[in-house]
Protein backbone atom coordinates (compact mmCIF):
# COMPACT_ATOMS: atom_id res chain seq x y z
CA UNK A 1 0.00 0.00 0.00
CA UNK A 2 0.97 3.44 -0.73
CA UNK A 3 0.57 6.65 1.30
CA UNK A 4 -2.64 9.00 0.10
CA UNK A 5 -1.54 11.47 1.26
CA UNK A 6 1.91 11.90 -0.55
CA UNK A 7 2.27 13.78 -3.80
CA UNK A 8 1.34 12.36 -7.05
CA UNK A 9 5.05 12.63 -8.53
CA UNK A 10 5.94 9.85 -6.51
CA UNK A 11 3.95 7.68 -8.78
CA UNK A 12 6.04 8.81 -11.81
CA UNK A 13 8.34 5.44 -10.82
CA UNK A 14 4.65 2.94 -11.33
CA UNK A 15 3.64 4.56 -14.11
CA UNK A 16 4.91 4.90 -18.06
CA UNK A 17 5.27 8.70 -18.47
CA UNK A 18 1.64 8.81 -20.49
CA UNK A 19 0.16 7.34 -17.71
CA UNK A 20 2.05 9.00 -14.95
CA UNK A 21 0.58 12.44 -16.71
CA UNK A 22 -2.61 11.16 -16.77
CA UNK A 23 -2.35 10.38 -12.84
CA UNK A 24 -1.08 14.04 -12.57
CA UNK A 25 -4.33 15.26 -13.94
CA UNK A 26 -6.48 13.44 -11.91
CA UNK A 27 -4.41 14.93 -8.45
CA UNK A 28 -4.89 18.15 -9.81
CA UNK A 29 -8.60 17.54 -10.86
CA UNK A 30 -9.62 16.59 -7.52
CA UNK A 31 -9.31 20.27 -5.85
CA UNK A 32 -12.56 21.39 -8.54
CA UNK A 33 -14.65 18.34 -6.91
CA UNK A 34 -16.53 18.40 -3.88
CA UNK A 35 -17.73 15.51 -1.62
CA UNK A 36 -21.06 14.69 -0.06
CA UNK A 37 -22.42 11.92 1.25
CA UNK A 38 -25.78 10.28 0.08
CA UNK A 39 -26.39 7.48 2.28
CA UNK A 40 -24.46 4.91 4.34
CA UNK A 41 -25.14 1.14 4.88
CA UNK A 42 -23.16 -2.07 6.57
CA UNK A 43 -19.87 -1.77 5.04
CA UNK A 44 -20.02 1.34 2.34
CA UNK A 45 -20.94 5.10 1.54
CA UNK A 46 -22.29 5.67 -1.57
CA UNK A 47 -21.31 9.41 -2.17
CA UNK A 48 -22.18 12.49 -4.52
CA UNK A 49 -19.22 14.07 -6.30
CA UNK A 50 -19.61 17.17 -7.91
CA UNK A 51 -16.85 17.97 -10.20
CA UNK A 52 -16.87 22.06 -12.02
CA UNK A 53 -15.82 21.86 -15.12
CA UNK A 54 -16.56 25.51 -16.07
CA UNK A 55 -17.75 28.63 -13.98
CA UNK A 56 -21.58 27.22 -14.67
CA UNK A 57 -21.06 23.18 -15.44
CA UNK A 58 -20.82 20.94 -12.92
CA UNK A 59 -21.06 17.22 -13.68
CA UNK A 60 -22.09 14.62 -11.01
CA UNK A 61 -20.68 11.67 -10.10
CA UNK A 62 -21.63 8.50 -7.97
CA UNK A 63 -18.96 7.04 -5.86
CA UNK A 64 -19.23 3.80 -3.38
CA UNK A 65 -16.56 3.54 -0.46
CA UNK A 66 -15.81 0.49 0.54
CA UNK A 67 -14.99 0.98 4.25
CA UNK A 68 -13.43 -2.68 5.27
CA UNK A 69 -11.21 -3.18 1.93
CA UNK A 70 -10.79 1.13 2.26
CA UNK A 71 -11.64 0.88 -1.96
CA UNK A 72 -14.07 3.01 -3.90
CA UNK A 73 -16.04 2.62 -7.10
CA UNK A 74 -16.66 5.60 -9.31
CA UNK A 75 -19.72 5.87 -12.11
CA UNK A 76 -17.31 7.17 -14.19
CA UNK A 77 -15.06 3.60 -14.56
CA UNK A 78 -11.52 5.25 -15.36
CA UNK A 79 -9.83 3.11 -13.14
CA UNK A 80 -11.79 -0.18 -15.39
CA UNK A 81 -11.30 1.33 -18.28
CA UNK A 82 -7.68 2.80 -17.97
CA UNK A 83 -6.46 1.27 -14.68
CA UNK A 84 -6.01 5.00 -13.23
CA UNK A 85 -7.97 6.07 -10.11
CA UNK A 86 -10.35 8.63 -10.66
CA UNK A 87 -10.41 12.43 -9.20
CA UNK A 88 -13.47 11.35 -7.87
CA UNK A 89 -12.21 8.50 -5.94
CA UNK A 90 -8.92 10.29 -4.87
CA UNK A 91 -11.66 12.91 -3.42
CA UNK A 92 -13.65 10.30 -1.58
CA UNK A 93 -10.38 8.71 0.27
CA UNK A 94 -9.47 12.43 0.92
CA UNK A 95 -12.61 12.66 2.21
CA UNK A 96 -12.48 9.30 4.15
CA UNK A 97 -9.28 10.39 5.31
CA UNK A 98 -7.77 6.93 3.92
CA UNK A 99 -3.75 7.01 5.04
CA UNK A 100 -2.88 4.29 2.03
CA UNK A 101 -4.49 3.47 -0.67
CA UNK A 102 -4.92 -0.57 -2.23
CA UNK A 103 -2.01 -1.83 -4.28
CA UNK A 104 -4.73 -2.66 -6.25
CA UNK A 105 -4.58 0.81 -7.94
CA UNK A 106 -0.99 0.41 -8.64
CA UNK A 107 -0.17 -0.75 -11.74
CA UNK A 108 2.57 -2.86 -13.07
CA UNK A 109 4.79 -2.06 -15.84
Amino acid sequence: MLQIFIPSYLFQHLYTHDEFREVQAQFRGKVNCITRSKHSALGYTVYKVVEQVSKSTFNKFTVTYYVVAAEVKCQCLLFESRRILCRHGLRVLSFERVNKVSSRYILER
